[in-house]
């Protein structure tokens, strides 16, 4: 008999029911949450890291985070990988502050196949534009353009995972757009 992979079942669940079985440290709900979310919690900590054995713990530690933390969770209709989003920034702002430093947001392949087309030298050069302009970017411009236009987030998900307001993430999201066009038409012109 073949068995039945566990986060196949937990699909079907209502965010509120999914909740309930992690608060009550179901094996098969917390193999449904990690296997739904950890590519895209990593993905973030990468962004924002640049090293893939770093990421890959700090992504583990949100998930431990998590789970020592939900009992406190409540589901108000905002989706639950918001709160892990939140999880992450805060290890990762402590990371950052433990190691002294503030990492780039490297364009590596993975991230660089979603955003340009056939490789050439202007592709190339435009990538570490965008890169440049990032470098240059306050924490939470930063934080609102790779969550939304790397990891697609729409803006009630994001507004949750930085505890703002939706209309203040919009307002963000327009200053870091202003700011990285600034920065990348100031590189053209020297």
């Amino acid at each position: 008999m073949v068995a039945e992979p566990l986060a196949a079942p937990m699909a079907g669940y209502t965010p509120q029911r999914l909740i309930d079985e992690a608060q009550a440290f179901s094996q098969e709900a917390w193999a449904y949450i990690y296997d739904e979310h950890y590519p895209r919690i990593y993905r973030y900590c990468y962004l924002r890291l640049g090293n893939q054995a770093t990421s890959e713990d700090v992504a583990s530690e949100v998930f431990l985070e998590a789970v020592r933390g939900i009992r406190r969770y409540e589901y108000r209709g905002v989706p639950f990988a918001a709160w892990l989003y939140r999880i992450a920034h805060n290890l990762l702002a402590d990371h950052v502050r433990r190691n002294g430093h503030q990492r780039t947001v490297p364009l590596t392949e993975p991230l660089a196949a979603r955003i340009e087309g056939p490789d050439s030298t202007a592709d190339s050069a435009l990538r570490q534009d965008v890169q440049d302009a990032l470098r240059k970017l306050p924490e939470d411009q930063k934080q609102v353009i790779l969550l939304r236009f790397f990891e697609g987030l729409p803006h009630n998900e994001i507004a949750a995972a930085m505890g703002r307001r939706s209309g203040a993430v919009r307002a963000l999201q327009h200053r870091a757009l202003n700011a990285l066009h600034r920065h990348m038409t100031a590189d053209v012109r020297r």
